[in-house]
């Protein structure tokens, strides 16, 4: 078997196996819309809409191996290790972007936000293992992967409470802990992060903005995962909306160049 044809055949196993489990839960609707509905209000329509004008939408990740284990590191964290390893990461959006693909292993790990300030949630599943011991979500950092020995590892904290959205139907299957090792796993990484992003004005510069703060305050809004480039504003008209909205102090006229507020790039996770 070609090695093209078998990273295609475990994307496909891999996506359907993480798509029955979250229809199986409730977290995918993939029904169609309902017919003799009352009638409402239509939305305004829009034309081509992506995930590059949604304000807020919600990704998974889902990354696979055949088997890895789940030691105990320094202080309280495990080291997870995937073996033989999907190559590729997958990624979903549910309505209403509905946005789906596959991006290479190192160009996903490149380009996610693995800060230990805002570590990334997931959910590590076992499919062969006992019901008690099949689900645990954790918090992961440090990713480093081995492409040549098909090996992924992650630095990885068991998380006392969930507060996301993405893996909040996977929260009642949590259990207390899992094996050390184990056969096929599979790894399912929250949303991305909320950014933060600092407002200025013209009058205050964007050296200032950048290196001494001199201006008016921070706004946070969400990302999107935008395929090679990573997480990324979902609307970029956003920031300086939230600017201009919550500092109004700072949406001044400079000399007919621009008018509103500025803002700093890049932002950084919330």
């Amino acid at each position: 078997m070609s090695e093209p044809f078998r990273i295609l055949l475990a994307v496909a196993a891999t996506v359907v196996i993480v798509l029955g489990v979250l229809y199986g839960i409730g977290a995918l609707d993939l029904r169609p819309p309902a017919v003799n509905t009352p009638a409402v209000t239509p939305a305004p329509a829009t034309a081509g809409e992506t995930a590059s004008n949604e304000t807020s939408t919600t990704y998974i990740f889902i990354q696979e191996g055949s088997d890895g284990t789940f030691v105990p590191a320094l202080f309280g964290n495990y080291t997870l290790t995937l073996h033989n390893v999907t190559p590729y990461t997958f990624y979903i959006s549910d309505r209403p972007v509905r946005d789906a693909g596959f991006v290479p292993m190192n160009s996903f790990l490149d380009t996610f936000v693995w800060g230990p300030e805002n570590p990334p949630n997931a959910a590590i599943i076992i499919p062969d293992a006992q019901k008690h011991e099949d689900t645990l979500l954790v918090t992961l950092t440090n990713p480093v992967y081995v492409p040549e020995k098909e090996m992924l590892t992650y630095d990885a904290m068991v998380l006392e409470s969930y507060q996301g959205k993405g893996l909040s139907h996977l929260k009642p299957l949590n259990d207390p802990a899992i094996q050390k090792s184990f056969g096929r796993v599979t790894v399912i990484i929250d949303s991305c992060p909320d950014f933060e992003f600092y407002c200025f004005n013209c009058k205050q510069g964007a050296a200032a903005c950048r290196f001494y703060m001199l201006g008016c305050g921070w706004v946070r809004v969400g990302t999107c995962w935008h395929k090679w480039k990573g997480c990324q504003p979902c609307n970029l008209q956003q920031i300086p909306d939230e600017c201009n909205s919550k500092f109004p102090d700072c949406s001044i006229s400079c000399q007919d160049w621009t008018s509103g507020c500025l803002f700093c790039e890049p932002g950084v996770p919330a």
